[in-house]
């Protein structure tokens, strides 16, 4: 039996910090997340082709929920999980006491009780209203979640960075060459990423300086990069060096070619 200790088990965010106590290991802290997806997905296209055959167990079962990692890995501590699931806004989940000696056991536990929260959650969605009910008149409805959208939550932020850098290389060129199909798709893929950066990275502002195809822009989302960098490494005296480079680079009439 699930206890929700935080968001409400009558309306499940689909996402959520699952955490347990090992019994065999003086009640060790032990954590998963839970991942219920939102779209449906053929597994087969993600396959390679020797494999598709074999994926029929895989598809009988589906794959719409599921927890990664399959056993829960150490965690800190309870504050440390309270802290990441606000920041996150995810739900936080008490699964009970397991014996991680006992894989199979915790295996299958772990399956049921993800099972349990996809359910609660399948009710709460069924009961949503349609999206023609509330949403602004010409507006998409993005309430799904793209398939690297859901990799990206097991990325880690350095990761993130990583690959935010490298998408930014790639949306350059596609602005150089007026790729406009390529343009609006790593357009997505950063902002995906970079919503999912820590609320002080600025990421609206990593975003804009990225889309801007001027080699002004391109100087602004290198002093934002290399900002996140720093938070990450709790380097204050750098963040506020570069906040100051990005305010002079900002200010009307000033030039970054001096940055």
């Amino acid at each position: 039996m699930l206890t929700f200790e935080r968001g409400d088990a009558t309306r499940p965010k689909g996402h959520a910090l699952l955490y347990y106590r090992d019994a065999a290991n003086g009640g060790k802290l032990l954590a998963t997340y839970v991942v219920v997806l939102p779209v449906s997905v053929d597994v087969v296209r993600y396959m390679p082709p020797f494999l598709a055959p074999h994926a029929a167990e895989l598809m009988a079962r589906g794959l719409s929920a599921f927890a990664f990692p399959p056993v829960p890995e150490p965690m800190e501590s309870v504050e440390r999980l309270r802290h990441l699931a606000d920041a996150r806004d995810e739900d936080l989940l008490y699964g009970g006491e397991i014996d991680i000696t006992q894989v199979q056991l915790v295996l299958e536990r772990v399956n049921d009780q993800v099972q349990e929260y996809a359910e609660s959650y399948n009710v709460h969605a069924a009961a949503m209203p349609s999206p023609q009910s509330h949403a602004p008149a010409g507006q998409p409805d993005l309430s799904g979640l793209s398939v690297n959208e859901v990799l990206s939550e097991f990325m880690s932020d350095r990761d993130r960075l990583a690959e935010i850098t490298k998408l930014i290389g790639t949306l350059r060129f596609a602005l150089g060459g007026n790729d406009q199909r390529l343009v609006q798709e790593t357009t997505t893929e950063i902002t995906a990423l970079a919503k999912r950066l820590p609320a002080n990275c600025a990421a609206d502002g990593l975003v804009n300086a990225a889309c801007d195809s001027s080699s002004a822009g391109a100087l602004l989302a290198q002093l934002y990069l290399d900002r996140c960098y720093k938070l990450l490494d709790n380097d204050v005296q750098e963040v506020r060096k570069l906040d100051e480079r990005i305010r002079a680079a900002q200010a009307p009439g000033n030039s970054l070619a001096s940055a």
